[in-house]
């Protein structure tokens, strides 16, 4: 959640917020969890998210992506986008998946 970025801490600070509530109250939200398939895009490289943080636990039909990517080159970068064409258009048989097991 938002308390694993670079600027958490000044951020919360400059706010006067516990980011120990607040990740109670984000924790308490993940754990409702989404009935439809959820992907994670996600890079060990991203630099503002800690990418662990990434990483859905709670789903159990979430399936994860590693990209070779800055943060804010994630959203622009060919395999993302690549993964999200063929995520909605049915042919996951083309993607590698990142096994959560191996990540935790």
């Amino acid at each position: 959640g938002p308390k694993y970025t670079v600027a958490a801490v000044p951020y919360a600070k400059s706010r006067n917020l516990d980011l120990d509530a607040f990740e109670l109250e984000v924790l308490a939200r993940n754990r409702i969890g989404f009935p439809q398939p959820v992907t994670a895009i996600f890079s060990r490289q991203d630099g503002v998210v800690g990418w662990r943080a990434t990483l859905d636990v709670y789903n159990p039909q979430a399936r994860h992506i590693e990209v070779d990517s800055t943060h804010f080159g994630i959203g622009v970068h060919r395999d993302s986008w690549r993964a999200i064409a063929l995520i909605l258009a049915g042919q996951e048989a083309g993607l590698e998946f990142v096994n959560l097991e191996d990540l935790l």
